[in-house]
């Protein structure tokens, strides 16, 4: 099962980047429920259930990234949003208009605050797989447990069967590599949401 062609080992981290980025980035099922809380929140007649909206959204911001640096107000968004929430269900706000601005302001957070988390995971995950595409085989190598690395020699020079297990942990070491060389292994970036 041996073939002409040697490969080499970032082959198998190819899509490092891409599925950093599909894990992180908020489910369909997460945006839609943001999507009618936005609606309902703008909509809706009742304070109630304008209040509701604005928890709703802050509840999701919070869940699908909550905790991140990746989310430019993290706490504090999320804390005036659920103010906000509660001064439009008790009328703190003086009149319509300053009801109104204070759902206008909620809604402006909470969708901020996704947008600013959506645009900082492809920007990472662009930077992660940059740092996969730059680095050597040697370098994904030793980052192998050394009972895979007669595997991996052997893939390269073009035995198919160990693929599998490779598959696995090749993209992973290339991770934990990009990761620290993109600072996320020092505390400057953190990815637990």
């Amino acid at each position: 099962m041996h073939s002409c062609r040697s490969y080499r080992l970032k082959e198998l981290a190819a899509a490092v980047g891409l599925e950093f980025r599909r894990r992180r980035m908020p489910s369909g099922a997460a945006c839609m429920a943001m999507l009618v809380a936005i609606g309902c929140g703008l909509f809706a007649v009742q304070d109630g259930m304008r209040a509701l909206a604005i928890l709703t959204l802050a509840v999701l911001c919070h869940v699908v990234a909550g905790g991140s640096a990746l989310v430019p107000v993290r706490r504090a968004g999320l804390l005036l949003m659920l103010l906000l929430s509660v001064s439009v269900l008790l009328d703190a706000a003086p009149g319509a208009a300053g009801e109104d601005l204070a759902v206008w302001t909620a809604l402006l957070i909470g969708t901020l605050q996704m947008l600013g988390y959506a645009r900082r995971v492809m920007q990472l995950s662009c930077q992660l797989q940059a740092v996969v595409d730059s680095v050597e085989d040697a370098e994904l190598m030793a980052l192998l447990p050394p009972d895979v690395v007669p595997d991996a020699q052997r893939w390269i020079a073009g035995d198919q069967r160990v693929a599998g297990r490779l598959a696995l942990l090749v993209p992973l070491a290339a991770l934990h590599l990009a990761l620290g060389r993109c600072g996320a292994g020092r505390g400057r970036v953190s990815i637990a949401g």
